[in-house]
């Protein structure tokens, strides 16, 4: 009898169980949760974690991914061409319990480079907001605050030269993306002071990896084993700005999909970067029509109506547009992976979690805390 199998098939138990059980035990213990974790494990973790990440402009993620990919393929038919040769489907998965071992010490890993946030307060708690439900008179005031934004920023960056326009095309970015990273960290740190001392890398947009995320229908995306924070650099440079705030904000430690949003959002208007805020408004503007289009529709197609200028009604158009060029069975399938990942990790209403940054501005304006400037 072969006791090794047994062994390899129970350590494999062990390390995923006990890699999924992590957050339910660190949200046992929310001291050691913020003040050792948050406040000094991870931003020294961070620290070594990003050294490759910071030396190269290339995409460590996208090379990992490739390789990832090949280890896969390679597996894949060494398993095949064992189980020809033996004429046993049972030769197939021999190797299974190695390739199980291998999931539970990734479990492990990313819950403890980064995962963990997940299990900490809320964010709403750090600044000291109170969110509330959504009523039809608050969506529509901020809804037409959001709108008046977007059409103030927009006209600021056109005059500033940080948004160029050609005919009938959508907006461009005339600032450097280096300057946009710079700018965004700056602002991250006036709320996540413990990692502005860590040197993070900016963040990327590799081709392979764009179209990758275009055909997932997914905007930009976290590596947690990289440090590295990825924006789809396919997308109308119009949403670029506030994806990339959302992407480092969640490489500052925000996890849930909801607080990074609010984070972004946030940190697009503090940055001082008009092309930023513009970004960050026009997001949240769609964000606010669709939260009011499920509790007062006749009232979200009257203020769809007319609120944006026309530069800042194209470039929501050509958002539109690029997403709908790139649904299907890949969109569909991306959506529910994601969906099942989120509500796994605290946030139940998986997908739709994205959306909830409504209730966080509104608290925000609420508490009086939202000064226009116009």
């Amino acid at each position: 009898m072969n006791r090794a199998r047994p062994r390899g098939w129970v350590l494999a138990a062990l390390l995923i169980g006990s890699g999924l059980a992590l957050p339910q035990i660190a949200r046992r213990f929310p001291g050691w949760l913020e003040q050792v974790y948050a406040e000094k494990l991870f931003p020294n973790l961070m620290e070594l974690l990003v050294v490759p990440a910071r030396q190269v402009s290339w995409s460590v993620a996208q090379v990992l991914l490739l390789g990832l990919a090949a280890v896969l393929v390679v597996g894949f038919l060494h398993a095949l061409s064992r189980a020809r040769k033996k004429r046993s489907v049972g030769a197939f998965f021999a190797g299974t319990t190695g390739w199980l071992i291998a999931v539970g010490v990734v479990i492990w890993a990313f819950y403890l480079v980064w995962g963990l946030h997940y299990a900490r307060a809320p964010l709403a708690a750090l600044y000291g907001l109170t969110p509330k439900p959504a009523d039809a008179t608050a969506l529509c005031r901020v809804t037409r605050l959001l709108a008046a934004d977007t059409n103030y920023s927009y006209r600021l960056a056109t005059t500033r030269n940080e948004l160029g326009r050609a005919d009938d095309a959508p907006s461009r970015l005339l600032q450097p993306r280096d300057e946009l990273a710079k700018v965004l960290s700056s602002a991250h740190g006036l709320h996540h002071a413990r990692m502005a001392r860590v040197a993070l890398p900016p963040p990327k947009s590799p081709a392979l990896f764009s179209e990758l995320l275009s055909r997932l229908g997914i905007s930009g995306i976290y590596i947690p084993f990289t440090g590295e924070a990825t924006v789809n650099g396919l997308m109308p440079e119009a949403a670029i700005p506030f994806v990339t705030a959302h992407e480092m904000a969640h490489q500052r430690g925000v996890a849930r999909e909801d607080e990074a949003n609010f984070a972004a959002w946030l940190a697009c208007r503090e940055s001082g970067m008009a092309a930023a805020r513009y970004s960050a408004s026009l997001a949240a503007y769609s964000s606010f029509l669709g939260a009011l289009r499920e509790v007062a529709p006749d009232s979200a197609r009257a203020l769809n109506q007319g609120l944006l200028d026309p530069g800042p009604a194209a470039d929501r158009l050509a958002i539109w547009d690029f997403w709908k060029r790139y649904e299907g069975p890949g969109n569909d399938l991306a959506e529910a992976v994601n969906d099942t990942y989120l509500k796994g990790n605290a946030q139940p209403e998986g997908v739709r979690t994205y959306g909830r940054m409504v209730d966080l501005i509104l608290a925000h304006e609420a508490d009086g805390r939202w000064d226009p400037g116009w």
